[in-house]
């Protein structure tokens, strides 16, 4: 899969995909602020391998989101999950399924009036056998600008043989 936008290249990564590429950033002008090496929003793609409990575009999209939020988060720093929305998606006509859900997170000391992020994972069969395709974006709160964007990018994604 393939997206059209361009922003600087983000250093996240996550361990259970392949050919992570990602991109992040910060809307705050003093970013980041001492001690915390977090971003205001982050996209990525990679790709899965078809594996026990990532076989199927729903099963990898949950499964995803899970493994995500065992990766990002210290159990201090979560307070809450509240699923959005799960739903399937077709992408350039394949099969796919999309997740969000929003995490209160809580950093009262390096980030007052970001009470969470939300969390978007895409995830779509584009018929190799060995691997289904990740799209991976998050954003802080109060990030609105960003919520577009990744609304955009979803509408947006390909598929590339």
């Amino acid at each position: 899969m393939r997206w059209e936008h361009d922003w600087n290249a983000g250093t996240a990564t996550l361990p259970w995909l392949y050919d992570w590429v990602a991109q992040a950033g910060s809307s705050a002008s003093d970013f980041p602020p001492a001690g915390y090496a977090e971003e205001d929003y982050l996209t990525g793609l990679g790709r899965i391998p078809i594996r026990e409990n990532f076989s199927t575009p729903k099963e990898a999209a949950k499964n995803s989101l899970s493994c995500y939020i065992m990766f990002d988060f210290s159990p201090e720093d979560l307070k809450h999950v509240e699923p959005v929305f799960a739903k399937p998606i077709q992408v350039d006509g394949n099969p796919g399924y999309w997740v969000r859900s929003w995490f209160n997170r809580y950093h009262p000391e390096t980030r007052p009036g970001v009470k969470g992020e939300m969390v978007d994972v895409v995830v779509v069969d584009t018929g190799n056998p060995l691997y289904l395709s990740m799209f991976l974006a998050k954003n802080t709160d109060d990030n609105k600008t960003f919520r577009r964007i990744v609304k955009s990018q979803i509408k947006d994604l390909r598929v590339e043989n």
